[in-house]
């Protein structure tokens, strides 16, 4: 097979939410019919007031990365960022910064997981919640014992099923997703907040 194509179809495999096929799933599935759903768990507000609960005010920033930043995320969630910029929530508290959150996507094996994820002013993953759940299977990723395992991670964790995270027996691909969104938005407030500018 000639590089060209080698190429190409790694790009076919790496932007789903274009409408093309999922990089977790095999070449020819097929979404079946029964398969949609769409749980909506927390509304932004809500998600806000879960992972700022003791904010006094919370700051709404667009940040975009430059192209070495994309590249070094890219590499951390591994595969090539989507997002063209990212909005950042942060919480303060009687003016001091207490952390960073993101609401974002990753997909599952069809249909994308929306999730938020909160960083503290240390670096380190402080909370994160399922918001919206969006197929018929995998869903276990939503409850509080699996999402715990998040807590106190950053950037020089593995953040991997059976290395640092236990997977979920029928929910494989769900957890390889929230795994990716943590790695993301540790990443992606990394480059943005703690480290000098390009």
């Amino acid at each position: 097979m000639s590089g060209w194509i080698v190429k190409f179809f790694l790009v076919l495999r790496l932007f789903p939410l274009f409408g093309l096929v999922s990089p977790l799933a095999a070449q020819d599935d097929v979404e079946p019919a029964w398969n949609v759903r769409h749980d909506i768990y927390l509304t932004l507000e809500d998600a806000l007031k879960a992972v700022f609960p003791d904010a006094d005010e919370v700051l709404t920033e667009t940040i975009r990365l430059g192209d070495e930043s994309r590249q070094r995320v890219a590499q951390a969630v591994g595969h090539p960022l989507l997002e063209e910029s990212f909005t950042v929530y942060r919480g303060l508290t009687s003016g001091r910064t207490v952390g960073y959150a993101i609401v974002g996507e990753e997909l599952g094996k069809f249909r994308p997981i929306t999730s938020i994820v909160m960083v503290g002013a240390d670096g380190i993953v402080k909370d994160v919640h399922v918001m919206v759940y969006r197929e018929s299977r995998g869903e276990e990723v939503k409850r509080r014992r699996f999402l715990h395992q998040y807590e106190h991670k950053g950037a020089e964790d593995p953040i991997r099923i059976n290395r640092d995270i236990n997977g979920i027996s029928g929910a494989t691909i769900s957890v390889r997703s929230m795994n990716a969104q943590v790695r993301k938005v540790i990443h992606v407030i990394r480059e943005a907040y703690f480290l000098d500018d390009e």
